[in-house]
């Protein structure tokens, strides 16, 4: 068995896209995941499931929403392993100057387009900062997320791809729980 993380993007934000995850939990027990465990309510899933490509679990994740809520979720899925890459190759994490509240790590549906970099590039987004390792985004933003320009809305304009952001403190706890 694999594990696996899967971020959905955009659910129980206010009042869109509402899904109660106890029962998202039951809907992908039901449908072969297995040790299905969630993360808060804004939809990150931890689970075991023999070993699948990424876009055929994202798309059976993202069908069963689809069927049952009937509204479409972009999901990000890696596997344990990634994530962990991911948290080793922060930046910003080291930092002693850095306080670990303010850093967020979006992730892309792909890697950005360099002419896409370029162009975020020549942006002023002071005091936050921001470098891009393949498929993720390590965001410091030392005002918090809600007061940065660069929301997951943005970046998807700007890159040019799907993003779903997740404050560090999560990234962490999803790796624990993958882990158990």
């Amino acid at each position: 068995m694999e594990k696996y993380i899967s971020l959905l993007r955009g659910i129980n934000l206010g009042s869109h896209h509402k899904i109660n995850m106890v029962d998202l939990k039951n809907l992908l027990a039901d449908n072969g995941l297995q040790h299905v465990r969630t993360y808060i309510q804004s939809g990150n899933l931890v689970y075991a499931t023999k070993k699948e490509t990424i876009s055929k679990l994202n798309e059976k994740i993202h069908s069963l929403i689809k069927d049952k809520y009937n509204f479409d979720v972009p999901v990000f899925t890696l596997t344990l392993a990634q994530l962990k890459e991911i948290k080793a190759a922060n930046p910003f994490s080291n930092d002693s100057e850095k306080n670990p509240a303010y850093l967020h790590v979006t992730f892309l549906s792909d890697a950005p387009l360099l002419e896409n970099i370029e162009k975020l590039n020549t942006l002023d987004f002071m005091p936050d900062e921001w470098a891009i390792e393949d498929h993720a985004m390590y965001l410091y933003c030392p005002n918090g997320y809600g007061n940065t320009k660069l929301s997951a809305a943005f970046l998807e304009r700007k890159l040019k791809i799907s993003t779903t952001t997740r404050n560090w403190k999560t990234t962490n706890e999803l790796i624990r729980l993958a882990e158990q």
